[in-house]
């Protein structure tokens, strides 16, 4: 963007933001997620200034949006309940020890998580258009 504008100086924004990563449910999403937060499936690069916000046609970096954070803390932990069922189901407790019993195979637990991974990612896509979208809005 620097090369075609001649100047830009955009930086990131997490859809799913730093103190979910960084808070209780962070283990679920670097661990059994196998997610990162800083990977492009989560981040959103917005312009850090009026200048960068002209000329690239970003949106502006709101800083942190609180209501945002509500939603995805929210969803992170729907997913996480629904992950630690399936090791449950699969017979295994979310703290690594044996489950009382064995419901589901191996394969459909991975299918499940994988599932889930893929709903996460998607969920952030869905997210990120809306914020952008409601960043223009509220920016015009």
């Amino acid at each position: 963007m620097t090369m075609r504008h001649g100047y830009c100086h955009a930086v990131p924004f997490l859809v799913i933001d730093h103190t979910i990563w960084d808070g209780e449910h962070g283990a679920f999403l670097y661990a059994q997620m196998n997610l990162i937060g800083f990977d492009e499936w989560n981040v959103l690069m917005l312009a850090a200034d009026a200048r960068t916000k002209e000329a690239c046609d970003l949106a502006g970096h709101p800083g942190a949006v609180p209501a945002v954070t509500e939603v995805m803390t929210k969803r992170v932990i729907d997913w996480k309940h629904r992950h630690d069922i399936a090791l449950e189901a699969y017979g295994m407790t979310a703290t690594g020890g044996q489950g009382t019993t064995q419901g589901i195979t191996r394969e459909q637990y991975e299918a499940e998580h994988d599932t889930l991974r893929r709903e996460i990612v998607d969920n952030v896509g869905w997210m990120k258009s809306r914020i952008i979208s409601e960043l223009l809005r509220v920016q015009g």
